[in-house]
């Protein structure tokens, strides 16, 4: 079986879906996408040479992208490659030509979000805006993802909140499968989660910003740090806003603010900012967790939430519908906004018998290898799809 998958940058959402193709179904597969993240055999990467230009408009910039894939799609069709599935993410616009140019090929369209003006948050950060023409630039991006949606045999989306946001007449031809994580990578060991006498609490992000609630983390931090001497915390991530900010505050950096922050209350020696890790040390980082907190507003849950998960991790985290559906509901999930109850749940953790902590430790893995174990839920999703070849 031949499988096209379509994609900003790989292998993204797709790493365990094409992994368990190849490994049990010896599927042929072709990657295309403008980057890579690494080196594989899984699959054969086309990249893309062409450049996206940074002043065009969120439309603007999809619609190029759609036409560069068009470009690498055709140039596919000439040398007589013909796809019997085709997997594309919706955001990019890379799949919008797909059936024209593989009219026999069944198209399955990974949906990630769908922007609109009433959200569960009204401050939802990567999207803030009062100025009405920057919503509308945004709004008009569900253009070209509905166009292809509406030409998709299946849509799949790792959660009922993102089907949800979905208009109705996409939801009844969309599945909800998590893409999860590698339960056998991240993993518990007791041993690990209070080493040398000290408490690591962490928290771990792709950029630093809004979003994800990382400015009220860091104010959070002198109330937290006077909890237990023996309190350690390590932060991760890039000093970067992947999804915006709001307003004036677009090209903020939130990592440099945090630094001067905790310098002015004299706490630097006490917090570690590692930068981005591999996942050799991310792992390590969630392994020795003994909280590890997960700020956000109303969004895509992150990977980095079901990481830890599988890692055993006692998690403090938003109370908001999509993390719910991830973790399930629990005392544990606060408003991050205020600091009185980020103190409060931190502080009733540190107060555990062993073995209530660690027990809680096994269920927070348990429910992860029960839900979003990635093996399993690769499996579902190619029989899914290979449902409708």
């Amino acid at each position: 079986m031949k499988l096209l998958a379509l994609h900003n940058n790989s292998p993204a959402q797709f790493k365990y879906l094409l992994q368990y193709a190849k490994k049990h179904h010896d599927y042929e597969i072709v990657f295309c996408s403008l980057f890579s993240s690494h080196a594989t055999d899984i699959y054969k990467t086309e990249i893309i040479q062409d450049t996206i230009s940074s002043r065009l408009t969120p439309l603007e910039k999809q619609f190029q992208f759609s036409q560069i894939f068009y470009k690498k799609m055709s140039s596919l069709r000439s040398s007589h490659y013909r796809p019997d599935i085709i997997l594309s993410h919706s955001g990019w616009g890379c799949g919008l030509y797909a059936k024209h140019l593989f009219p026999f090929a069944k198209l399955v369209c990974y949906h990630e979000w769908w922007f609109k003006e009433a959200y569960l948050d009204p401050d939802l950060s990567h999207l803030e805006s009062t100025d009405k023409e920057s919503f509308c630039s945004l709004y008009q991006r569900n253009s070209l993802v509905a166009l292809e949606l509406s030409n998709a045999d299946l849509i799949i989306t790792p959660t009922r909140f993102q089907r949800d946001s979905l208009p109705k007449c996409f939801q009844a031809n969309t599945l909800i499968i998590h893409e999860g994580t590698d339960v056998n990578y991240y993993r518990y060991n007791p041993a690990f989660k209070c080493r040398s006498g000290s408490y690591y609490l962490t928290y771990a992000t792709r950029g630093m910003e809004p979003i994800r609630g990382f400015e009220y983390f860091v104010r959070a931090l002198p109330s937290l740090l006077k909890l237990n001497t023996d309190i350690r915390i390590i932060i991760a991530g890039e000093d970067n806003q992947h999804y915006g900010g709001s307003g004036s505050k677009k090209d903020f950096k939130y990592g440099q603010w945090a630094k001067s922050f905790i310098d002015k209350h004299g706490l630097r020696s006490r917090v570690n900012f590692c930068g981005r890790l591999d996942q050799v040390k991310y792992a390590r980082l969630l392994k020795m967790s003994y909280i590890h907190y997960y700020f956000s507003k109303a969004f895509v849950p992150s990977w980095s939430l079901v990481d830890a998960m599988a890692s055993g991790c006692r998690i403090i985290a938003t109370k908001i519908p999509p993390v719910i559906e991830i973790l399930g509901d629990s005392e544990l999930l606060i408003d991050h906004t205020c600091i009185d109850k980020v103190i409060q749940s931190t502080e009733s953790i540190l107060s555990e018998e062993s073995h209530e902590y660690h027990a809680a430790c096994e269920a927070s893995r348990s429910r992860a290898k029960t839900l979003f174990d990635s093996d399993v839920n690769a499996r579902i999703a190619l029989a899914a799809i290979e449902s409708i070849v």
